[in-house]
């Protein structure tokens, strides 16, 4: 049976479609640039805006694709 066609239980709670991050933890962050952790806080880190409380330590999205925006160099043809 096609999955438009199925019942859900009557108890069940609807789906949620994913919600979007709007920060990562570093180790998300530094791995959404293809990086070590270490690597990370070495070189990235120091020039972002973080989101701190407490010990929690949260990297905005957005901070993410402008550091990557202004660190790309244009190749030659």
């Amino acid at each position: 049976m096609p999955d438009s066609l199925k019942q859900r239980a009557p108890d069940a709670p609807p789906k949620l479609s994913p919600i979007p991050r709007v920060a990562l933890t570093r180790e998300e962050a530094a791995a959404a640039l293809g990086m070590s952790l270490d690597s990370f806080e070495r070189y990235v880190q120091p020039s972002l805006r973080m989101i701190r409380r407490g010990r929690l330590r949260l990297v905005p999205v957005s901070e993410l694709t402008l550091w990557a925006e202004r660190e790309a160099e244009a190749t030659l043809p």
